[in-house]
This record gives structure tokens, sequence and C-alpha cells, in this order.
């Protein structure tokens, strides 16, 4: 213990010496003066921000013989300048980094928040929109399904109007006849009934006026008479105006034309009492 410490003594009197023995050197005028400017070119940070640590700025650099030979001899500008600027530099790239860095969470975060705020305005809209789309969809759908009972009414109607005005054309053309049998009478159940016959169109037909309407799974029926058969001749409803009726087939030598109330259908057979009977001759 006693020779270890002799020994650093003995290290200490020799690094002493050492160090009075070198001669004191002055760096000159021109080297300082370049040394300042360098330095003065060197931007300022703001208190605080410029600050690094250990482990941001990494190892520190060990000042050699090399950092003060000048990189350019025409120059002579130190090294010393270009390693400060170096670390400048890199602070510089940090804080800039750092700011970007900041900038970029920022902008993130404020374009996240307008990209939330744009979403919701969106999902607003689209649901606005979507209810605008079921209304108009159950709208379309209800007004296409009125339109299409309207057309099909329309369509009906037309052909109500088409059979009647056919029925009417057929009925008014026998009683036109040049040879046509006419005659007239009340029917058995209220309203009077007009029956033509004409055996050149080999057709008959009857006009009625105000027969009374009957009850609903009931009709009007048509016959043909000859003797005791009974062919049937087409149906037809009771009105409180006038009604054409041609009917359907030929006279072929039937003495009557005769009138029952039967089954919404027809018959093929008369199941009642004939309302009205017309002979078909003179």
């Amino acid at each position: 213990m006693s020779d270890q410490h002799d020994d650093e003594t003995d290290f200490s009197d020799v690094e002493t010496e050492l160090g009075l023995a070198l001669p004191v050197i002055t760096p000159r005028a021109e080297v300082k003066a370049r040394l300042m400017a360098a330095i003065a070119d060197l931007p300022q940070l703001p208190a605080g921000d410029g600050a690094l640590t250990a482990a941001e700025d990494g190892p520190r650099h060990a000042a050699t013989d090399d950092d003060w030979v000048s990189d350019d001899r025409t120059t002579g500008r130190p090294a010393f300048t270009a390693v400060t600027g170096e670390r400048a530099t890199a602070a510089d790239a940090r804080k800039a980094s750092a700011t970007t860095d900041g900038d970029r969470t920022v902008a993130r975060g404020t374009g996240d928040g307008d990209n939330v705020v744009q979403l919701n305005r969106w999902r607003r809209t689209a649901a606005w929109l979507g209810a605008a789309a079921a209304v108009l969809l159950v709208a379309a759908v209800a007004l296409g399904g009125w339109a299409g009972n309207l057309n099909q009414q329309r369509v009906e109607a037309q052909q109500r109007l088409d059979s009647q005005n056919a029925g009417r054309e057929a009925a008014l053309a026998v009683f036109a006849a040049p040879d046509a049998v006419v005659r007239a009478g009340n029917a058995g159940n209220g309203g009077s009934m007009s029956v033509a016959s004409s055996k050149s169109l080999n057709r008959s037909a009857v006009i009625s006026r105000d027969l009374p309407a009957l009850e609903s799974g009931k009709t009007y029926e048509l016959w043909y008479i000859a003797g005791q058969q009974a062919r049937p001749a087409g149906t037809f409803t009771g009105s409180s105006g006038v009604s054409y009726t041609a009917l359907e087939g030929q006279l072929d030598g039937a003495t009557h034309v005769g009138v029952t109330v039967e089954p919404a259908g027809g018959s093929k057979a008369p199941t009642t009492t004939p309302i009205v009977v017309q002979p078909t001759e003179a």
C-alpha cells in the first residue's frame, strides 16, 4: 500500500515538472480571429431548445491535432470549425426533425380531428340520404302500385266500353234490319224489354230499360227457344238506364227468345221461370 502511494506521488511530481517544463504557447491573433468569426457564424439556439443530453449528442469528439489542421490549405480555415459546424448541423437537424415531427404530429392530430368531423358529417349526410332514398322508394312503390291499379282499371273500363259499343252496334244492326220482327213488353221483375229478330241476319237482340240489378251471384241469361228446347245465348246485367245486347249464336229456327235469372256465369239449361218470352216471328 505504501509502495503504491509512493508511485502515485512520483507520477504526480513528474506530471507537475513536465507541465512546468513546457513553454506557454499563445495562439496567433489571426487564428483567434478566425475562430471567433467561425463561432459568430454558428446559429444561436433558444435557451433550452438546443440543450442535448449525452445520450442524444452521442460520444464526445476528442480533440486531436488534426482538428487544428486546416482542411483548406489556402484559406487556413481550421477543421474545428467544420467539426463544430457538423455538431451544429446535427443539432439543427434534430431540432428541425423534432419540429417537423411535432408539426406532423400536430398536423396529424388536426387532420384526424378534421377527418372525424368530416366522417361524422358524411355519416349524417349518408343517413339522411338513405332515409330520403327509402322514403322515395316507398313512395315510388306506392305510386307504382297506384298507377298500376289505375292503369288496370282504365284497361278494364275500356274493355267494357268496347264490349258495350260492340254489343250496342250488333244489337242496333238487328233492330235496323229490314226484316226485323220487334216485340216489346214489361219484364216480370220490373223494367221493360224489346226483342228484335232478323232471319236475314239469323240473329236476335234485346234492348232493356231500367232492368233491376240482381243480388250478388246472380245474372240475367238469354235463351233461344224452339219447342221444349232452350239454348243458352249469353248473359248480361241489369242497369237503371238503357242496355243493348245481341244474343250469342244463331237464330237457326228458334221461335222465341227468353230471359231468366240464373247463377253467376249462367246455366246450361233454365233453372227459373222466364221473366220475358217474346216470339221471333210476326
